[in-house]
Formats: C-alpha cells, structure tokens, sequence
C-alpha cells in the first residue's frame, strides 16, 4: 500500500506541467459555460424585476378615460371578476385634487387595502377614510414625512407611508394615495360609481390577451391595456437563452476531446511508474484505480476553479462584454443555486471522458505500454472494414431515403440528421487509414519537390498517426463547430433579412395576438387607421381557408383568403378587377395556368361538409382578376363582403402605408384600448432588431469561438511539444549523420504541419459536407457557407503552429549533441 501511496506521488510530481494544463482547459471551460447560464437567468430575472417595479402583480387594467366621464359600476365589476382565468380585482379611483402647500392639482388615486394594489404602487400600509400616501417628489415639496399632517381638498390626513418612484421612473411623479371610499365621491356625482379603472391580475396560466378580449366582450366602451413585457424583449431573452445552451453544449464538447488528449498524454508520460506498478503485482483494476482517482481529482479542481473564476468574471467582467454586445441588462449577480448546478452537470458530463479513459488504462499491459508509442501500422481488421463499409453504406442510403420520403412531423429532418452523423462519422474512421496510405505514396515525390528534410517528415509521421489520433480529433472537432457554427448563423441572418423586405409590404403591419381566436372586424379596424391623418392608405388580408373546385376530373381543392378588393384596387396592388365583388374571385396565375382559366370565366365552387363527409356545392363564381403575387401563398382571393363562407377565415394581418411611421405607430398604439390584442410592428424595428439578435449572438459564437480555438491550440501544441521531445534520440540520430540545426529546425516544423494541415483538412471536409447536408432541412432557405471564417481559423492555427516549432525546433537544434545522446 505505502508503494502504490509513494507510485501516485511520483505520478503527480511527473506529470505536474500537463495536469495543471488540463485543470486550466476545464476551468475555463466551466467558467465559460458557467458565466454564460448564469448570465441567462440573471438577465430573465432582471426583466422580470422591472417588470414588476413598473406594474407590480398587474395584467390588465380595465375602465374608463376621465374623458368619457363614465365609471365602472359594481354590476360590471361583477361580471369581470366572474370571467375565466380572473384571479384578483382592485378597484381604482381617480381625481385632480387641490393640496395646501402646492399650486397645481395633485394626481390623486383612490384605492383599496389589497395585495394587489399595493404591488403595483409600492406601498405596504393600509388606508383608512383619515390616512394618506405621499410620493417621494410630493413629500420633498410639502417637506412633510410619516406621521404628519396634509390637507387635501380641505380636510386632513395623516401621512402613513412615503414611496419612492426613483428606481422605476426618471421623473418621480407626485401623487398622494387615498381610501378608494374618499377619492370616488370627489370623483362622480353618482351613487353607482364605483372606481374609473380597475387592476386585475390573472390567473397563472390564463392568457391576458384573452382576458382583455373577454373584458372587451362585456362592454365595447371600456379601455383595456394589457400590462406586459415588449413581445422582442420576450423573444429575444427566449431565443438567446436556447441559444447559450447550444454554445455550452458545443464548449463541453470540445473540452471533452481536448481531456482526451491531455489525459492521453498524461498516462504516455506516467508509463514507466504504470509498468513498475504492474511488475510489482499491481492488478489493472488497482492501476485503473489509480488513474481514475488522479483524473477525477483533476476534474474536480478544474470544476472548482472554473466556478470560482466564474465569481470573479460576473462581477467585474461581464458588465463590459454584455454593454460591449448591447445584450439585454441583467444583474450580474452569482447565484450560489444554479452556479452549483451547473458546475456538477459540467462535472458529470466530463467524467464521461474521465471513464472512457480508465477503461483504455484497464487493458494496459507493460509490454504494451513500451510498445504502444512504436506501432508501424495503421490498419483495419476485416470487421472494422465491414462496419465502415456498412455504415457508409447505411449513411448514404439514409440521406437518400431523406430526400424521397415526405417530411411529415419532421420524420425526413430526423433520418437526414441521422444519416449525416453517420457519414461523418465513418469519414473520420476512414480519414486516418487513408493518411497512412497516402504518405506512404506521396513520401517519394514530397521529397523530390520539397528536399529531404520533408520526405523524413513523412517518413517519421506514418507510425505515428494512432497515437496523435487525438490530436488530429481535437482540430477536426474545432473545424465542424466553427464552420457549421458560423454558416449557421450567417445563414439565419440572410434568410431574416429576406423575409422581412418581403414580409413588409407596407412599412407598418398590425396582426392580432390571439390569432384564429380574434374577433376583430376587418372593414371596422381598417377603417378607424384609415382616419388617422398620418396613413396613406391601408388594406387587410384575412388567414388562409380551403374551398373546392369543381373540374372534370371531380373536386380539387384550394387554399383562398379574403383581401380588401377595392382598396388595393386604388393602390395599384391587384392590377385589374371585372366583377361583382359578392361573387367574383381573384385566382393566382398558377392557378389559371394549371386549370386553363381566363378573366370572366365561371367557377363552380364548393366546401367540404363535415357532418355529410362530402363535398357540397355553393354556388357559380366568377373570375374577376387574375394576379401573380399578392403576398400570401394562396390560389384565390376574394373580398370580404363575398357571399362565400368565411366561417373558417377570420382577420389576420392590415398592411398601412405611411411616410412617417414614428406618428403613426403613436396613433395607433391609442387604439390599443379600444383594440388590445393588435400588435403593431414595422420594417424599420424589425431590422433593427434583428440586427441587434444577430450581433448578439454573433459576438457570443466568436467569443466562444476564440476561447476554443486557445484551448485547441495549447491542448494540440502541448501534446506536439511532448511528441517532439520524445523524438529527441531520433533528431540526435540525424544529426549525427550530417543534418544541419537549420534542417533539423525545417523537419520539426514539417511533421507538425502535417498533424496541423491534415487536421484542418479533414475538420474541413467534414464541417463543410456536415453543413450543406443539414442545410437540406430546409432547402427553401439561405444556405451560407462561410468560407471566409475557415481560411481565417486556419491560416491562422498554420501560421502559429510554424512559429511555435519554429521555437522549439530552434532550442532542439541548438542544444550540445553530446549532452543530448548523454541524456537520452
């Protein structure tokens, strides 16, 4: 035991500069991950924080404008607190009134002793018909504070509570809060009133959106706002969240093959203490033992202090990276929780490799471990060769099959994704066996063109392509992430900003947030923003139905929509109408071409019935117009006052046009409580924001990018470095025989460009094969392949990898040849 004991010391003392590389590589790694994750869940709760300094537990607020000189009644409340999905009500007073000390009327609200209320104006104390609440602003004025006097509308209160606005708005507003039972009476005349507005707060999975229409439902005069987050603030925090778990996924991916090679290079240099181990007895569980020990012990450092590095990077790096990327605000706050578990889920994850690589150490033989480094061959057995074979095979027969089966709930997307997997990884099976070959052909005429010094490169490398395997996996690895990665992301961005420019017909669009459940009136809406004096002219679009067509060969059917005929007529966008608009249709030039259609000819058209289970006729229309693209895919258009069922179509989308579209976003978002499910975007924003998504995550993907490709390099570096030192009796040998320090230096840099070219090569072929092949998901797309990132990446790993050997092969070469043999 106390021999095993002295053995693990010696094996920690002798590999003390690559543990501490790998420790590094896992620390980093962690803290990447780490800060990333942390960062997410800091930024949503921040979002969730301001939401609720500005609105408190509020959803939705229901009532009435001062203007409209109408309150609610208790009657009304009733029937609100009696919808679906109402799970708290707080009824809301207001007046102007006149408080001694100060010249103006002071915004004056009437409220109840409640949870909610409270919530939303940030105050604890409860009222009584003698107490008052007083702003910050207001009690600075009066310079009065809890437990004074203030006189409002002539009678006196007691202040109970000042709040502060300070950290919600820029301006702190001055108000005074009083029992809703005082501020109703100054506001209405009228016994019945009972509040001007009311907050509601909904239940946890009901959908406020709903609720503001319901509301809506009871009384048409009634202002209803709903009180939530910007819809791009939401998505963007969403989509950025998902996206942060892919990179983590990717980092701990990559970090795993560089444990593989470090660990690789760790059991090579503890060798000779593992082949004393065994000839003393040691069983290879004990030595398995060992080395899981030493590796765990490893990665648990490297854990530990990848989190603490984490600490440090949130609170005074982070704040610069997140204004750096414009990213969404957040806290930068170390969430002890979270932090501990993502630091075991990184853990366990990396002790897959740990384990994968005590089970190479429980078939260590110490004859084998002499030999290991000294194999001439790389060869496959007759069954590797049939599984390679096979899953080729398998693999191409798979991405085939993708293309011919029809891609129903994404099963063709699957099979393709399978298939592409597979062929990449029988391609990187085969790459190395293909090396061996082709050095072994290529060695006569390299030697010819490029001297000697490059054909004993190739000469020297052959034997040595399994044991840098890793090495060559660690760059390929980092090739496919960052090729597909950045094809990827460049790609989205091309299609995004496609599909906005053809998106945006007009520069504003206004859609409902409850989709099929809307129960807006097209013609009603259109017509109050046709009124604002900034429009120029608006049309709607309703969504998509399926109605029947009767041909000889029987019933085909078709998708239509309904669309403003005359409005677009007046703008130029349907060329030409002949018709009655109950009974005529627009049909597509596709449509026309495929059933021989012209302009007046008549259409017997039909609808499927669900209860008959046939198709039952309604009527003969006729073709008024005939157009090539009025922006939805659909066969036939026809106007909202057709006489053919819209049962199935309900508004979806109204396109204004406007030379200023800042006023008239501000119009129209007045509307929003006569209509509070409209969203209103434009093109401007629209871009905009997807420009702000895509730099966002573009900086992220380069960061990582950039923190992977330093840990590729010192990982590959480290194990050429050690591979170059374990050379040294041969590079003596050449010297001996007449090699000049120059060409010894020439031939150092030559056999790890190789590993370094030939890396890259097959990251290369491999990245740009699996991406054009996953690209044909979705072959409608922009497919980018971005050339520029891989010749950057590996122009720039060939360059420094020439001047780090350039390096050691100087020192290797300068070092007494006498002392080198002595060594050796």
């Amino acid at each position: 035991m106390f021999t095993l004991r002295a053995i693990s010391l010696k094996l920690f003392r002798a590999s003390l500069p690559t543990t501490i590389v790998t420790i590094l590589t896992i620390a980093v790694s962690t803290c990447l991950i780490m800060t990333m994750m942390l960062y997410s869940i800091n930024a949503k709760n921040h979002m969730q924080e301001q939401i609720y300094q500005l609105y408190g537990n509020v959803d939705l607020t229901a009532g009435y404008n001062l203007e409209q000189t109408t309150y609610l009644t208790t009657n009304q409340l009733d029937r609100i607190t009696q919808l679906d999905g109402i799970e708290a009500l707080s009824k809301i007073s207001l007046a102007f009134t006149s408080v001694e000390g100060v010249s103006d009327e002071v915004y004056t609200l009437g409220v109840e002793n409640d949870d909610l209320v409270q919530s939303r104006y940030h105050h604890t104390k409860d009222l009584t018909n003698n107490d008052v609440v007083v702003s910050s602003a207001l009690a600075e004025v009066l310079n009065v504070q809890v437990g004074g006097q203030l006189q409002v509308e002539g009678s006196l209160f007691t202040v109970r509570e000042v709040i502060s606005f300070e950290d919600i708005h820029s301006e702190a507003p001055k108000l005074i809060l009083l029992s809703n039972d005082v501020v109703k009476k100054w506001m209405s005349s009228t016994s019945e009133g009972e509040a001007l507005f009311a907050l509601i707060k909904a239940a946890d999975k009901a959908n406020a959106t709903e609720l503001a229409v319901a509301i809506k439902k009871l009384d048409d005069t009634l202002r209803v706002e709903i009180t939530d987050e910007d819809p791009f603030v939401k998505m963007n925090m969403q989509s950025l969240s998902i996206f942060i778990m892919v990179l983590s996924v990717m980092v701990l991916c990559i970090t795993g093959v560089l444990l593989l090679t470090n660990f690789q290079l760790l059991l090579y240099k503890m060798k000779q203490q593992f082949i004393i181990m065994r000839s003393i007895g040691a069983s290879s569980k004990q030595v398995a033992k060992l080395v899981q020990a030493q590796l765990t012990t490893i990665n648990v450092i490297g854990v530990i202090t990848g989190t603490i590095l984490t600490f440090f990077a949130l609170r005074y790096g982070l704040d610069y990276f997140v204004a750096y990327l414009q990213l969404p605000d957040s806290k930068q706050t170390f969430l002890i929780g979270p932090a501990m578990i993502i630091a075991f889920v990184c853990f366990l994850v990396l002790q897959i490799f740990v384990f994968i690589q005590v089970q190479k150490s429980l078939k260590i033989l110490p004859m084998q471990l002499m030999a290991d480094n000294e194999r001439l061959d790389f060869s496959f057995s007759k069954t590797k060769r049939f599984m390679l074979k096979f899953l080729g095979g398998l693999a191409l027969f798979l991405i085939l099959f993708s293309r011919i089966i029809p891609d129903s709930n994404g099963k063709g997307s699957l099979v393709l994704i399978v298939g592409t997997l597979l062929l990449c990884l029988t391609l990187l099976m085969v790459f190395p066996l293909l090396l061996s070959k082709s050095l072994v052909k290529i060695s006569p005429l390299v030697h010819r063109l490029f001297g000697k010094e490059a054909g004993i490169a190739i000469h020297n490398i052959i034997p040595q392509v399994r044991s840098n395997t890793s090495v060559i996996l660690s760059v390929v690895f980092l090739m496919v992430i960052v090729i597909f990665g950045s094809s990827l992301m460049k790609s989205i961005q091309q299609t995004e900003q496609e599909y906005l420019n053809e998106r945006f017909e007009t520069p504003i669009i206004i859609t409902s947030s409850v989709g099929y459940d809307t129960e807006i009136e097209p013609m009603e809406l259109a017509d109050s923003i046709d009124s604002l004096p900034s429009v120029d002219f608006v049309y709607s679009r309703g969504t998509l139905a399926i109605i029947e067509l009767a041909t000889d060969q029987g019933w085909e059917h078709y998708d239509y929509t309904t669309i403003d005929i005359n409005r677009m007529l007046a703008t130029g966008h349907v060329q030409s109408f002949d018709g009655d608009l109950s009974k005529s249709v627009i049909i597509s030039e596709q449509m026309a071409t495929t059933q021989n259609l012209s302009i007046g000819d008549q259409l017997q058209l039909g609808y499927f019935n669900e209860s008959a289970q046939k198709t039952v006729g309604i009527g003969t229309f006729t073709v008024g117009g005939i157009e090539s693209n009025l922006g939805q895919h659909a066969d036939m258009y026809v106007d909202w006052s057709t006489s053919l069922p819209l049962e199935n179509i309900v508004f979806s989308e109204l396109f204004v046009e406007t030379s200023n579209i800042e006023e008239t976003i501000t119009s129209i978002n007045s509307l929003k409580e006569e209509y509070p499910e409209i969203q209103v975007s434009n093109v401007r924003d629209s871009l905009e924001q997807a420009n702000t998504m895509f730099y966002q995550r573009w900086g992220l993907l380069v960061g990582v990018f950039i923190i992977l490709i330093t840990a590729t390099c010192i990982g590959v570096f480290q194990s050429l470095i050690h591979y170059i030192y374990t050379k040294r009796h041969d590079f003596a040998i050449h010297r001996l025989i007449g090699m000049t320090p120059n060409q010894l230096i020439k031939l150092i840099v030559s056999q790890t460009l190789i590993f370094i070219v030939y890396g890259l090569f097959v990251g290369c072929t491999i990245g740009i094969i699996f991406t054009c092949l996953l690209f044909l998901i979705d072959p409608a797309g922009n497919s980018y392949l971005d050339i520029p990132m891989m010749l950057l990446i590996s122009l720039g790993l060939i360059v420094l990898t020439v001047a780090v050997f350039l390096i050691q092969g100087w020192f290797v070469s300068r070092q007494k040849l006498t002392e080198e043999m002595q060594d050796l």
